[in-house]
C-alpha cells in the first residue's frame, strides 16, 4: 500500500469566536392583524422556532442503497410560557386568544439583532400547578403555520416593531 500524505492534526482556523450570547433580553411580540404589535411580556420559554422537513423514500427496486428526498417542511409543536402579570392587558389578551384558538403573527427578536415572524395556530391554555414557593404561571400551546421569516442586523430596543407581513420582506 502506498505511503499517503495526510495530516491528522486538527485544522487550525484564523477564526477566533466571541463568547455566545445569552437568551436573556428577548423581547416577543404578537399581532392580530400584521399592523398593530403588542409585547407579550413574561414570557420564560417559547419554544422551538423554524421548520424542517420530513423525508420521501425514493428507493427502488433497482438500488442497492436507501435514497431520499426532501419533503414538505412543517415547524415543531410549541410550548410558550410564562409568568402571569395580572395588570398586564397585552398578556390577558393573549391568553384570551389562546383560549379562543386564535391564529395570531408572532415576533421574537433576540439580543443578537436576529429576529423571526410566523404564523402561529394556537391551541388552548393551561395554568400549571402552583405550589406555596411558585409563582403563577401559564402555558399556551402552538403549531407554527407556514414558513418562518426571518432577519438579521437589527438593533433590539424597546421599540422594535417587526416587519407587519412575514411573507413580503
Amino acid at each position: 500500500m502506498a505511503d499517503l500524505d495526510v495530516n491528522l492534526e486538527p485544522a487550525r482556523y484564523s477564526y477566533t469566536p466571541t463568547d455566545a450570547i445569552v437568551g436573556g433580553e428577548t423581547q416577543v411580540q404578537y399581532s392580530t392583524d400584521g399592523t398593530t404589535w403588542k409585547p407579550l411580556r413574561g414570557v420564560t420559554a417559547y419554544g422551538d422556532t423554524g421548520e424542517t422537513a420530513s423525508f420521501i423514500d425514493q428507493t427502488t427496486v433497482e438500488d442497492s442503497e436507501a435514497r431520499y428526498l426532501a419533503g414538505k417542511s412543517e415547524a415543531p409543536d410549541r410550548t410558550i410560557s410564562g409568568y402571569l402579570y395580572p395588570d398586564d392587558t397585552d398578556q390577558a389578551a393573549f391568553l384570551e386568544l389562546a383560549e379562543s384558538k386564535a391564529n395570531v403573527l408572532m415576533s421574537i427578536f433576540w439580543k443578537s439583532g436576529n429576529a423571526v415572524t410566523f404564523v402561529i395556530a394556537l391551541g388552548g391554555r393551561i395554568d400549571p400547578e402552583a405550589t406555596s414557593d411558585s409563582l403563577l404561571s401559564w402555558q399556551v400551546t402552538g403549531k407554527q403555520s407556514g414558513k418562518a421569516k426571518r432577519w438579521s442586523g437589527l438593533t433590539v430596543t424597546s421599540d422594535v416593531t417587526p416587519n407587519p407581513d412575514p411573507n413580503n420582506p
